[in-house]
């Protein structure tokens, strides 16, 4: 039955998602830690759970494409929402088990991009600090730090 096909790829979306906010998290404290090696892995890391994300994402479009044709209706878009709120009649599909994944999901993505803005601010303060102390250090000593000759 396709709709344990939609629930797998939700779940792997689920799961990928989990990593990715996983990441995010130890990018933060890499940050922080000022662990440049640490820092690198995760967005390494980081770069592959993106992809996998991606991945499924193409795949649940491709899954709602096709039950929505199997069960005969047409999307305007082609989206979990839409789909659910088309298929809500239909009692051989496990609406419940769905939405739980897609508010799980929805979760996931507001908690990833709060850290992610989190690690943003973070980001611009360390980039303020560092030229405020150049400007301290050339200050100081009166001349440039680097040599402008060539």
């Amino acid at each position: 039955m396709k709709t344990n096909e939609l629930v797998t790829v939700l779940k792997e979306q689920e799961e990928s998602l989990k990593q990715f906010l996983e990441c995010s998290l130890n990018k933060q404290k890499a940050i922080i830690q000022n662990d440049i090696e640490k820092l690198h892995d995760s967005l390494n890391h980081e770069e592959k759970i993106l992809s996998q994300i991606e991945n499924n994402g193409e795949k649940i479009s491709s899954v709602i494409e096709t039950l929505a044709r199997d069960y005969g209706f047409e999307l305007e878009t082609v989206s979990l929402s839409e789909f659910l709120h088309s298929v809500t009649n239909k009692s051989e599909i496990n609406v419940k088990v769905i939405n739980l994944l897609r508010n799980s999901i929805k979760d996931l993505i507001i908690k990833s991009s709060k850290i992610n803005e989190q690690n943003k601010i973070l980001i611009d303060h360390s980039r303020n600090f560092l030229r405020e102390t150049i400007a301290v250090l050339i200050g100081l000593t009166k001349r440039p730090l680097l040599d402008k000759k060539v």
